[in-house]
């Protein structure tokens, strides 16, 4: 009765720790309840199949998908299910291979092939703007030396 209360204060501490809860309850309260009690669902330390599948439905506010991000660092699963939504912002999607482990991130390509391209684009965006800044900083270097050499007749 707890985990069903309009109240998220009240039903937020059973949806994410109580043993109790049976899996049809959760999957019940996941598709009748709001936003913030499918936000504490998710935040629970295991998840079957069957609650995870209803939580891949679900639409996710930011705050939402950066916790399942998060989560995502111990849970393989949840990192896969998490990666294969196409709604997922960008800059959570490229949050997730760093956050999840290394088997995940091995799974995530071949679990959506979308996956491995973004992530490729994205590391060569790094990659891009960590040379770009290089140059730059380079080029101010090379400047900033020769500004502070000591003019020849100064000598």
């Amino acid at each position: 009765m707890l985990a069903f209360d309009d109240d998220i204060e009240v039903a937020t501490p059973v949806l994410r720790l109580s043993e109790r809860l049976d899996e049809r309850a959760l999957l019940a309260n996941a598709g009748s309840r709001s936003q913030r009690h499918l936000f504490a669902i998710a935040q629970r330390t295991l998840l079957s199949e069957a609650a995870t599948d209803m939580l891949r439905c679900a639409f996710f506010c930011d705050a939402g998908f950066r916790m399942l991000v998060k989560r995502s660092a111990s849970n393989d699963d949840l990192a896969i299910v998490v990666g294969m939504r196409t709604n997922i912002p960008r800059p959570h999607f490229l949050l997730l291979p760093e956050k999840a482990s290394s088997a995940a991130r091995n799974r995530l390509p071949a679990e959506n092939p979308d996956a491995g391209a973004v992530i490729d684009r994205a590391v060569a965006e790094v990659v891009g703007g960590v040379r770009n800044e290089a140059r730059k900083a380079s080029a101010d270097f090379g400047a900033a030396q020769v500004a502070a050499e000591p003019h020849p007749a100064d000598r």
